[in-house]
């Protein structure tokens, strides 16, 4: 890894890692949605979160849990975006479309 990705990926998780411990703690978009709604509570998830309602679980209730919960969620999407990015670049390097 390079030098200048080395330094994005330590903003990234830095920026991570202080803005979880300032988010609010007040329903958002589509859960603020279903709460009014009245279905909130009745939601069923497809699959268990890993980190619910931005805490890990086993740490706590406090800071750590949440700061946690943001880096592994960048740490997450990185991975995820480098792993579509890398699909899309091989196929096209192959002649596919």
């Amino acid at each position: 890894m390079n030098k200048p990705v080395r330094l994005l990926l330590i903003i990234a998780v830095a920026v991570a890692a202080g803005l979880s411990l300032i988010a609010s703690s007040a329903p958002d978009g589509l859960e603020r949605v279903l709460v009014d709604a009245g279905v909130g509570e009745r939601a069923v998830a497809l699959l268990p979160s890993p980190a619910p309602d931005y805490q890990i679980p086993g740490l706590g209730d406090g800071a750590l849990a949440t700061a946690l919960a943001g880096v592994l969620g960048t740490l997450l999407t990185l991975c995820v975006a480098w792993g579509i990015g890398r699909l899309l670049t091989t196929r096209r390097a192959n002649g596919q479309s």
